[in-house]
């Protein structure tokens, strides 16, 4: 798990706050049984901007990640061009390959997590 810490950490560090939230969301709501973004992964991050233009851009660009990250957790070999490029579009260069990487380390840190809970902490039967 210490090199999926530190892959987090980098991804952390060079992600979009706010949509590395959005990322999180998205595998938690694939996931886990009671959704939300696990605690401790990430601060909450309001994204930075001055307009409802920007704010437009924002959700737009959200989803378009949402969208992307959603397939590739159901079957990353049918992800549609035009969800990749209207995504990619939308982000500076390269944004949207560290976010696809930040989500497949998530999703494993998810799993492993949740199976080691299942595992080694099975619930008490009365």
């Amino acid at each position: 798990m210490d090199d999926l810490d530190a892959a987090w950490a980098v991804a952390a560090a060079v992600c979009d706050p706010s949509l590395l939230l959005v990322v999180m969301a998205t595998v938690d709501a694939a996931l886990r049984p009671t959704g939300g973004v696990a605690p401790n992964m990430a601060a909450q991050v309001a994204p930075d901007v001055a307009s409802i233009d920007q704010h437009e851009v924002h959700l737009q660009t959200s989803r378009a990640v949402a969208a992307v990250i959603a397939q590739m957790l159901v079957d990353v070999s049918n992800v549609d061009h035009d969800t990749v490029a209207t995504a990619d579009a939308l982000l500076a260069q390269g944004a949207l390959a560290d976010l696809v990487t930040a989500s497949y380390i998530y999703e494993a840190r998810t799993r492993l997590e949740l199976m080691s809970q299942a595992l080694l902490c099975p619930p008490v039967r009365s």
